[in-house]
């Protein structure tokens, strides 16, 4: 079963990881491969560490990017991300994914949207995900 993925874009090249429920813990697959963690926690730093790095890039560099958070049904979008549309009645409806994307503003960086999309995973993940 998926429990997050996150995709980014930099300056038109891609990288994603996802996070799958597993028999030993959960599997983190990139293109590093698959790694296997104990528990969600491990699984979004694992993510942070895997994407970081070619955000901070960005910033640092200027380059347009974009990154995408999908996490138990639920998804967000920062920067410039052409993948993925919001249908209007979407984008006006108030729920806690919308509430914490609405902290990010649009002067904020690549690593402040890894920070943000990292939030909403915790904030949706059901709660026997979250324990060690």
């Amino acid at each position: 079963m998926s429990l997050f993925a996150i995709a980014i874009q930099i300056a038109g090249h891609q990288e994603d990881m996802r996070a799958e429920s597993a028999s030993r813990g959960i599997a983190v697959h990139s293109a590093r491969g698959v790694a296997y963690v104990r528990d969600l926690h491990g699984a979004i730093d694992l993510g942070g560490r895997i994407l970081g790095p070619s955000l901070e890039r960005a910033r640092r560099n200027g380059a347009p990017w974009g990154l995408h958070v999908a996490a138990w049904g639920y998804e967000a979008v920062y920067g410039t991300w052409p993948l993925l549309s919001v249908p209007d009645g979407e984008a006006r409806r108030e729920t806690p994914i919308s509430r914490i994307r609405a902290r990010f503003r649009p002067e904020d960086g690549p690593i402040d949207a890894l920070r943000n999309a990292i939030q909403i995973i915790e904030a949706v993940a059901p709660a026997t995900k979250r324990a060690a």
